[in-house]
C-alpha cells in the first residue's frame, strides 16, 4: 500500500482533509443506496461487515473477548481515559453492550434496507489523498451492504483524537450529508441514531481485535487508540 500511494501521488489522510473523505464516504453511499436489497443484488458481500448471518456466534466471541480485554492490563480504561468517571462509564457502556441478546440485536438493526455499499473499515490508516485533494479508500476486506451509518460512525470516531473530533463533528456531518444529496440517495431515517449504534458495533470489533492482538506494540497501540475514541464517542453520541 505504501509503495502504491508513492506511485500514485497519493499520501496519508491529514486531518485538513477529514471532511474531503467524509465527502467521498457520502458520495459512495449515496450512488449505491438501494443498490442491494434485493435478494441477488449484493452477490458475495455480505449484510455487514460483522457478517448478519453470524451474529449470534459473533456476540458470542464479543463476550469472550470483552472479558479478555477488561483483565488485560493493557487496556486498563483508568489509564486508557485518565479521568475516573470516563473511565467507568466506559467500562459500564461495554459491559451493557455485552449483555445477552443486544450485539445481535445491534448487527440486525443496522442490516435492514435500504442498504449501501459499506467500506467496512473507513478511517484515517486506510484512506489517502493527492494533491488534487481526491480521496481513495484502501484495504476493503471488510466490505458489506450494510446501513451506511456504520461506515459513517466509524470514521467520525475515529478520524482523530475526542477533542478535534468534537470540533469537527459538525462539518464532517454537513459534508457526508451534502455529498449524499447531491448523489441522488433520499434523506436518512435517523443518522444520529444509527450512528450511536454503529459506534457501538465499532467499538466491539476494536474489543475483539484487542482480544486477539496479543503483545504486538504497535497493534496494541491501535487498539489502545482504537478503543479511546470509540467508547468517547458512543457516550457522547
Amino acid at each position: 500500500t505504501g509503495r502504491l500511494r508513492r506511485r500514485s501521488g497519493f499520501r496519508p489522510l491529514g486531518l485538513e482533509h477529514a471532511a474531503a473523505a467524509a465527502v467521498a464516504l457520502g458520495a459512495l453511499h449515496g450512488r449505491s443506496e438501494g443498490a442491494f436489497d434485493g435478494p441477488l443484488a449484493r452477490g458475495p458481500l455480505p449484510i455487514m461487515p460483522i457478517t448478519l448471518e453470524l451474529k449470534a456466534g459473533i456476540e458470542a466471541f464479543f463476550v469472550d473477548s470483552w472479558k479478555t480485554v477488561r483483565g488485560n492490563a493493557h487496556y486498563d480504561f483508568h489509564d486508557l481515559l485518565r479521568d475516573a468517571a470516563a473511565a467507568d462509564d466506559a467500562l459500564s457502556l461495554i459491559d451493557a453492550l455485552a449483555a445477552p441478546g443486544v450485539y445481535a440485536a445491534l448487527t440486525a438493526e443496522l442490516a435492514e434496507p435500504p442498504r449501501t455499499l459499506l467500506h467496512g473499515d473507513y478511517r484515517p490508516e486506510n484512506l489517502a489523498v493527492d494533491a488534487a485533494g481526491t480521496v481513495a479508500a484502501y484495504d476493503w476486506q471488510f466490505a458489506a451492504v450494510g446501513n451506511g451509518a456504520y461506515d459513517y460512525a466509524y470514521f467520525v470516531a475515529l478520524v482523530a483524537d475526542p477533542d478535534d473530533r468534537r470540533r469537527l463533528e459538525p462539518e464532517l456531518k454537513r459534508s457526508y450529508l451534502a455529498a449524499r444529496a447531491a448523489a441522488g440517495a433520499p434523506p436518512l431515517r435517523d443518522l444520529e441514531a444509527d450512528a450511536s449504534k454503529g459506534a457501538l458495533l465499532a467499538l466491539a470489533s476494536f474489543v475483539m481485535g484487542a482480544a486477539t492482538a496479543g503483545d504486538d506494540d504497535a497493534a496494541v497501540a491501535t487498539h489502545r487508540k482504537g478503543l479511546v475514541r470509540l467508547a468517547t464517542a458512543a457516550r457522547d453520541w
